[in-house]
């Protein structure tokens, strides 16, 4: 249909499982596609939250989540309980990778920020358990380059630190 909904398309099945939707006008260039129950559903709109991808399932399994505007080039996938959830976006931590578990134990954190005037950790490697015992620390903070490894009860506390003399 058009007019008022300009380039409306709409298909799908008696009971909607399986259906697709596409519009434009409010929500321009919007494509929707999902079951009855939600299960497996592919939706992709832009305007408010322009070029955002977002597949999931009913209770959130396995989704993958990428949109831009506020959060410009995100990428978003997890299970339900968010175990092993890779998280990886831009913006305000620009160029960050963060992957991680629930209980937060074997994590893998990475990032940067473009902020050369102050202190802000650029080029840190963050990995830990959840007791911080057999943790590893990596960062440079305005010339300072740190190493430090360490245990909850520091029996084995290896550490370097290097500073730049200028």
């Amino acid at each position: 249909m058009t007019t008022d909904k300009t380039y409306r398309l709409y298909l799908g099945t008696t009971d909607n499982t399986y259906r697709l939707y596409l519009r434009t006008t409010d929500n321009t260039y919007r494509l929707y596609l999902r079951t009855t129950d939600k299960t497996y559903r592919l939706y992709l709109r832009t305007t408010d939250k322009t070029y955002r991808l977002y597949i999931r399932t009913t209770d959130n399994t396995y989704r993958l989540y990428l949109r831009t505007t506020d959060k410009t080039y995100r990428l978003y996938l997890g299970t339900t309980d968010n175990t092993y959830r890779l998280y990886i976006r831009t913006t305000d931590n620009t160029y960050r990778l963060y992957l991680r578990t629930t209980d937060k134990t074997y994590r893998l954190y990475l990032r940067t920020r473009q902020n050369l005037q102050t202190v802000y950790k650029n080029h840190r490697q963050y990995l830990q358990t959840v007791y911080k015992n057999h943790r590893q620390y990596l960062q440079t903070v305005s010339k300072n380059h740190r190493q430090n490894l360490q245990t909850v009860y520091k029996t084995v506390v290896p550490q370097t630190i290097l500073t730049d003399c200028i």
